[in-house]
């Protein structure tokens, strides 16, 4: 029998495939009125190498959501909801992007239970408190002890 073979030359391209960031799940949230919320999200970004990332809010947001980078797939969400957002539930789109090619994001919807309940016990005063960070919060209270 003869023997049959062939040669040929090809070139293969292999391109980076870019994936989106992956978020961190944050269930619902419950919060009172006055009370400083902070929630530290996470994400990953699998592709390598690591791409940057981005994040912004989403509209609509409630009034006073602030977004403060703080490290490497770290982002702080700080609400402090004022008496206007008392027994209502709110939602806050953080929307996370990458830098690849092309660019990819994802939004984490995260729910916020604001109740208007404040607990005072027998011989305690409330006294409001400035923020450091704001001094024109409102809705900011201490407890103090009148006994």
């Amino acid at each position: 029998r003869p023997q049959l073979c062939d040669t040929t030359s090809f070139v293969c391209t292999v391109r980076d495939v870019n994936l989106p960031p992956i978020v961190e799940p944050v269930g619902p949230l419950v919060v009172d009125v006055g009370q400083l919320l902070i929630v530290t999200n996470r994400v990953l970004d699998l592709d390598i190498p690591k791409q940057t990332l981005s994040f912004q809010l989403n509209p609509p947001t409630p009034s006073g959501v602030r977004l403060t980078n703080v490290g490497p797939g770290l982002v702080e969400l700080r609400w402090r909801p004022g008496q206007e957002f008392a027994s209502t539930t709110n939602t806050i789109r953080l929307v996370v992007s990458d830098d690849g090619r092309p660019s990819l994001s994802v939004t984490q919807n995260i729910t916020v239970i604001v109740t208007d309940f404040l607990f005072l016990r027998l011989g305690q005063d409330v006294r409001p408190v400035a923020d450091e960070e704001d001094p024109d919060a409102l809705g900011a209270l201490e407890l103090v002890s009148t006994e």
